[in-house]
């Protein structure tokens, strides 16, 4: 029987960046990281112009899906979780935004830790970004990352591309003539404006958090692939090991950190007695602490669609997605010799994040708490974001070229459940993300439905229309939430089910600050499940950083550097 110092659950950005650094670190304790899934292997894998297909890889996705949205047509919603080295980082679509800075220090009011605010995450960014900062001359209108505001010492990749696809600067352009302001770097800590979407890639290949954080692994780390963890052992209240598929057992001399994500880390907390009583009762699973909040506080974001067809010309994407053999090519001419249109394709998307001026005298704003009324506020915090020049993402012929313009309404107040379909450890969680239960929500989404069509109305890109595809019969408010209910889907940025909470406060936070669970002994949770709210950007900055801070308190707690 195998005993180590810590055992970290789950190898996406977080379990990566903290089983990496406690492994590191000058005492070099002994860590064994496991991951459910396998290697994740191959270049073939990681080219950036698949990234919006790369879910869809076999043995990658854990293939999770919502249970039936009563707001959206009953409608059941994929909800894809990353399986394998990397995690989610390995399937997602590679985007970097760290999102607004009064986000942190939200963070740090509602937990009363300074930990968690804009200066010390700011740090921990600059000890995990590789930023690529260098920009062609003729793109620097739109894209400055600086120096100031970015580290290059880390080990995470992030890059603009060197080769804007055509069709871009047109866009950026358009949007900009529309009215939003030109924001040369979103992750300054103020996204406001109109940006380009960062990848997590060099040179147009994908790096996951295994690439980042394991490609140096020291002797104290042990990696352990195809090893799904069936429960957390507990002597009395004190988690002492982990049974693993396979009738495997392993023993943790100090702690086991869950760092399996929002959907999985709560499934696993319940089926090893952690949870709310009742939900574990009607599993036949003996209470081990009674934790009302697993589960509990799911959030996530939304996003709608809105599709143009474009008149011939625009851009050259029939060109290499028109038929299975033409895609072929271009991906075979990038593997062979780094040219062709895999160099450039679907490496860019321009995002928005905007204010929705008239949201203030809303009266579904006016009925949310005072303190949440001031967080949305704030100076730095969007209303709602705006993405461009993705692929389509609904059924359409591939020889023609198309304008996506995918809505992200943010701040969602709704909150969703994460509990056990049965005690059986291989049966997919239930997930219900609520979506549109709240009014406020319904109202954010009528609001940033109406903006996406004004921008659609822009002479500069009405001019480059061929047809419209896909947008509401009206702009009222009953023709825009019907489009909704049948064109949405989640953004995969799950949140909050095991929320890190203040001391003596109501009951429903499952860990305290320094990412111990309630109740017991030697169990953590260091992953997005954690972070109170979900943030108001795409959320893997937020899991890398969750990993680092996680490390750094366990590092001073047990004196390893």
């Amino acid at each position: 029987m195998e005993s180590f110092d810590f055992i970290v659950v789950g190898s996406g950005p977080a379990g990566c960046v903290l089983a990496s650094r406690l492994a590191k670190s000058i005492k070099a304790p002994s860590v064994l990281l496991l991951e459910a899934g396998g290697d994740n292997a191959g270049e073939s894998v990681r080219y950036l112009s698949d990234r919006y297909a790369t879910f869809l890889q076999a043995g990658m996705n854990w293939g999770y899906q919502t249970t039936p949205q009563s707001h959206l047509n009953d409608r059941q919603i994929d909800y894809a979780r990353g399986k394998g080295l990397g995690g989610s980082s390995a399937i997602n679509f590679a985007g970097w935004t760290v999102g607004p800075k009064d986000d942190y220090d939200e963070w740090a009011r509602l937990v009363e830790d300074a930990s968690f605010s804009w200066p010390n995450a700011r740090r921990r960014l600059d000890d995990i970004e590789h930023f690529n900062m260098e920009v062609d001359d003729k793109y620097l209108k739109y894209y400055r990352p600086l120096p100031k505001d970015h580290a290059n010492h880390g080990q995470l990749p992030i890059e603009g591309p060197s080769i804007w696809e055509r069709g871009l600067v047109e866009g950026a352009d358009a949007v900009e003539e529309f009215g939003v302001p030109i924001n040369r770097d979103l992750n300054s800590g103020d996204p406001i404006g109109l940006g380009l979407f960062p990848t997590t890639s060099k040179d147009g290949i994908r790096s996951t958090a295994a690439d980042a954080f394991l490609a140096d692994t020291p002797t104290s780390l042990k990696v352990q692939k195809l090893s799904p963890v069936h429960k957390i052992v507990f002597e009395g209240a004190k988690a002492v090991g982990v049974e693993v598929e396979g009738d495997r057992y392993y023993v943790a001399r100090k702690e086991i950190v869950l760092c399996s994500g929002a959907l999985n880390t709560p499934k696993l907390l319940m089926l090893s007695g952690i949870g709310p009583k009742d939900e574990l009762q009607r599993h036949g699973i003996e209470c081990i602490q009674h934790l009302p909040g697993v589960g509990t506080n799911l959030s996530d974001h939304l996003f709608t669609t809105l599709l143009i067809r474009l008149k011939d010309g625009i851009d050259d994407r029939p060109a290499v997605f028109s038929t299975p053999a033409a895609l072929e090519a271009a991906r075979n001419q990038f593997r062979d010799s780094r040219t062709g249109p895999f160099t450039s394709i679907l490496h860019i998307a321009l995002l928005t994040f905007q204010k929705i001026p008239e949201l203030a005298s809303d009266p579904e704003f006016r009925a949310l708490p005072p303190d949440v009324q001031a967080h949305l506020l704030h100076d730095t915090v969007p209303h709602f974001e705006t993405a461009t020049h993705s692929p389509p993402l609904v059924p359409v012929p591939l020889d023609r070229s198309y304008f996506p313009l995918l809505l992200f309404p943010f701040n969602p107040q709704s909150r969703g459940t994460v509990r056990l379909a049965s005690a059986d450890p291989a049966a997919a969680p239930l997930c219900d993300a609520n979506f549109l239960a709240h009014p406020f929500d319904r109202a954010a989404v009528v609001h940033t439905v109406r903006q996406g069509l004004a921008l659609l109305r822009t002479p500069a890109l009405e001019r480059t229309f061929d047809e419209v595809l896909l947008v509401p019969k009206s702009e009222s408010e009953e023709d825009i939430l019907e489009h909704v209910r049948a064109n949405s889907g989640s953004c995969w940025h799950m949140t909050g089910t095991a929320r890190m909470g203040r001391d003596g406060e109501d009951g429903m936070s499952v860990v305290d600050t320094r990412f111990r669970v309630r109740g017991v002994q030697g169990l953590r949770v260091a992953d997005m499940s954690v972070v109170p709210f979900v943030p108001n950007c795409h959320t893997q900055a937020w899991a890398y950083q969750v990993g680092a801070v996680a490390a750094e308190k366990l590092s001073e707690e047990y004196d390893l550097n």
